[in-house]
């Protein structure tokens, strides 16, 4: 609908937006190319108040909004919406598509218990620990030292120190296992040379603890290196008095319980080196697996034969 406005030189047509006559408060409202005005607070909002969008011309681009919880603690949030590794921004290494991470960055700017290198913050106990940060190794350079070459480290009653300054437990020196990274804590050490066997006659000595004789070729290994069941005698079957098969263990059984997917033999001796069914894999250790995982995503076999040449 036209409406005229009586001694004014424009007509206003009014419509879903807020439109004044041209004689409107100019500190507070804008003229659009058509003669309309509109208050300035709705000026470069993203939405066309006059007509012709004069209110959304000439307006700065709106910087991408970041999401308040996209990215997890610990994280960082590129520009794009990305998210890196918090200790990834500012270390001199464009992560960020956009390149964000690495904008603004001012290396120098480290907390008081902080040293700067490489455009990242370290902690001041990662100084002249022995250990280089620093590409250029300044972080242990100019380091004090003292009782000859340890660095100023003080370590409590319980614990021992590397020739680097570090500290670790006591109980670690000397027990055939490197502890310090300048392996100081296993020099110098007297180890002992086989130690007195403390078991009794029925009884055998390994992995610092005794095991009973009756262990002893077990078939079963109670020692880590296998000495238990060194050394013995092979099993020796039963006697044959079966009319068909027969189980180490002595028990009876027919040619057709052989390979039946039951165990009829307390060791499983029937079911042991048969050929896979026709709804069975056949893994490349002679292993026998349902047809149904092969080519799941997921190795059933030990060398894994069952996940190649899938499509």
């Amino acid at each position: 609908m036209d409406t005229a406005f009586p001694g004014r030189n424009v007509a206003i047509v009014c419509t879903t937006a807020t439109i004044f006559p041209m004689n409107g408060d100019a500190t507070t409202q804008l003229t659009c190319y058509d003669g309309g005005c509109v208050s300035k607070s709705v000026v470069c909002d993203g939405h066309n108040d006059c007509e012709d969008g004069t209110d959304e011309i000439d307006c700065e681009p709106t910087p991408p909004i970041k999401s308040l919880t996209r990215c997890g603690q610990g994280q960082f949030e590129c520009n794009d919406g990305i998210c890196i590794a918090d200790y990834k921004h500012c270390n001199g290494i464009v992560d960020c598509h956009d390149e964000s991470d690495e904008t603004d960055c001012n290396p120098d700017i480290c907390s008081t218990d902080e040293f700067s290198c490489d455009g990242q913050c370290f902690e001041m106990q990662a100084s002249c620990n022995g250990i280089p940060d620093c590409t250029d190794g300044s972080d242990e350079q100019n380091c004090i030292v003292c009782n000859g070459d340890a660095f100023h480290t003080i370590c409590n009653q319980y614990e021992w120190q590397c020739r680097n300054g570090f500290c670790i437990n006591k109980d670690f020196v000397c027990d055939h296992s490197a502890d310090c990274v300048d392996g100081s804590d296993e020099q110098d050490c007297a180890y002992e040379e086989n130690p007195t066997d403390p078991c009794h006659e029925d009884e055998i000595y390994c992995d610092g603890r005794c095991v009973e004789d009756y262990r002893r070729c077990d078939g079963h290994e109670d020692c880590s290196d296998g000495m238990d069941e060194q050394g013995c005698p092979a099993p020796s079957l039963p006697i044959e008095k079966c009319e068909e098969l027969q189980c180490p263990d002595g028990t009876c059984l027919r040619h057709s319980q052989r390979c039946d997917g039951r165990r009829d033999c307390a060791d499983e001796y029937d079911e042991q080196n048969c050929p896979c069914r026709s709804n069975e894999f056949t893994c490349g250790d002679g292993l026998c697996i349902p047809n149904y995982r092969v080519c799941d995503k997921r190795a059933d076999c030990a060398d894994r034969s069952d996940e190649r040449n899938c499509t």
